[in-house]
């Protein structure tokens, strides 16, 4: 038994090569024939798009690598620098408190009448 569809569908059929089936197919008041044309031919490039699927992924994962490996450079480079900064200021610290010791110390030193340890000359210390 042949549908209406069939039947209208067959007797439109050019009796041409695989050039002229693919324009007809273009003209062809069904949709659901053009969309099942367009599938097949869709799936004859599949291969070409699974080997651009697989080489988009692996772009993606070497991409994905690449950020990874940046942000533990990123982080480890933070951490460095963070102890950086905290031995920078406690190098500040102590260098700031120095001047008052020293101060302080020779302050000291002259009240007790004690003599410098280092001498004027040659800077050998004193017997």
């Amino acid at each position: 038994m042949t549908t209406p569809r069939a039947a209208l569908h067959v007797a439109s059929e050019p009796a041409g090569g695989a050039g002229s089936e693919i324009s007809d197919l273009a003209r062809d008041p069904d949709p659901l024939r053009r969309l099942e044309a367009e599938l097949q031919r869709a799936g004859d490039e599949r291969p070409d798009g699974e080997r651009l699927r697989e080489q988009a992924w692996s772009l993606l994962e070497e991409a994905w690598g690449l950020v990874t490996e940046c942000l533990v450079l990123r982080d480890g480079l933070m951490d460095a620098c963070h102890e950086i900064e905290q031995t920078m200021e406690g190098i500040q610290r102590r260098l700031g408190a120095l001047p008052a010791a020293v101060q302080s110390n020779a302050q000291e030193r002259l009240a007790t009448g004690e003599q410098s340890t280092v001498s004027g000359s040659g800077g050998a210390a004193a017997p």
